[in-house]
């Protein structure tokens, strides 16, 4: 055989091998595109099952706090079906605990692979779980955002707005301020010059009320808040923050915490030091003049959460005055 046959035979057999390496490389870049496609894709499709069980546990939590258990799992299979049609109900659980006053939502997802056919993967199971509850503010650490009003209701008031049901009733319209209003008593007896003014510091109490204030002050159920209470009739810079706060152009909501009193011990200089039973819910509908001050009207809220809440809960119930601190735990 002459050395250029040999040449030609070598050349073509070397041929033959680039096409096999080829082969080879290609399947392994194939392998690799649809490794980082397809898993882009179940990252993508687990985020946002993800975020469709959080809403729909915390939906159910929420639904569970106003009803019962049957009226929370729908709920929570309304959210789920909002976020994602595409989920069929056998890949929807929802377990509603009210021993434990707990939501939780398990979702499954079978996600269709691109690239990944070529390696004969065509599909992957996609889960998310998610745990919600609710629980009751004990104290607050910071006022911001108007979460908190310079005002209080004595717990007899509060007694009085509560229907058969132990659900509040949303009605009942409660005035603040006034010089002579029924409403701040404790155990039905009137302290002269505390009208339902709390004190958050020297010239805050306006801020406070229109919710303008950010400062670090300690209010906690079941203690006595030494400040007392912010004594005398307001004049008409009550109205004007209530205005401020009510203004939607400021975007300050109308509703904050309002601390619930059962106990009151005078002090010196008009002041009385208030115990705090728990927080509610007050939301304020206006302001109205009545000599010497102003009145502030507004109603208590069912099972309503601050989201601006910085402090403490738990879940006793001694704690439950219609506020409630929404929460995921898993």
């Amino acid at each position: 055989m002459s050395i250029l046959t040999r040449l030609f035979k070598l050349i073509k057999n070397e041929k033959g091998s680039v096409i096999i390496i080829a082969a080879v490389a290609m399947t392994t870049i194939l392998g690799f595109t649809a490794l980082v496609t397809d898993i882009g894709l179940i990252y993508l499709n687990r985020v946002n099952l993800m975020n469709t069980a959080d809403s729909a546990a915390l939906a159910g939590a929420q639904r569970m706090a106003e009803s019962d258990q049957f009226s929370a799992e729908s709920t929570a299979r309304q959210y789920v079906t909002l976020n994602d049609n595409t989920l069929p109900p056998e890949n929807i659980d929802v377990n509603i605990n009210t021993n434990d006053k707990t939501a939780t939502v398990t979702l499954n997802k079978e996600v269709a692979m691109c690239f990944a056919r070529v390696l004969n993967i065509y599909t992957s199971n996609v889960t998310a779980k998610a745990k919600a509850t609710y629980e009751y503010p004990t104290a607050i650490s910071q006022v911001k955002n108007g979460n908190i009003f310079p005002l209080f209701l004595s717990k007899n008031i509060y007694d009085k707005t509560l229907k058969e049901d132990g659900f509040i009733d949303e009605s009942v319209v409660i005035g603040l301020m006034g010089s002579d209003n029924k409403h701040v008593k404790i155990n039905d007896s009137q302290i002269e010059g505390n009208w339902g003014g709390l004190y958050f510091g020297e010239d805050e109490f306006t801020a406070a009320l229109e919710g303008t204030l950010t400062k670090k002050l300690t209010l906690k159920a079941g203690t006595w808040y030494e400040e007392g209470t912010k004594p005398g009739s307001m004049g008409g810079e009550v109205a004007d923050a209530v205005n401020y706060r009510l203004d939607p152009k400021n975007g300050i909501k109308s509703y904050g915490l309002i601390p619930i009193i059962d106990k009151v011990e005078e002090k010196q200089g008009g002041k009385v030091k208030v115990h705090i039973a728990g927080f509610a819910v007050y939301q304020i509908l206006g302001v109205e003049k009545t000599p010497p001050g102003y009145t502030i009207y507004g109603h208590l809220l069912n099972n309503k959460s601050i989201s601006d809440f910085f402090g403490e809960t738990s879940s006793d119930e001694i704690y439950n005055y219609g506020s409630h601190v929404y929460m995921l735990i898993e």
